[in-house]
């Protein structure tokens, strides 16, 4: 997975209002069992 990933939201509830969504991974938080996501 690269660090800055682009995705469509498939959640049919918020893709009106947050059409994609953006992986901003790091090593920073590769200790942790989860993602980050920013939603625009």
């Amino acid at each position: 997975m690269a660090q800055f990933d682009v995705y469509c939201d498939t959640n049919q509830t918020a893709c009106d209002i947050y059409p994609y969504l953006m992986d901003i991974q790091n090593d920073l938080l590769s200790m942790l069992k989860t993602r980050v996501v920013i939603k625009k």
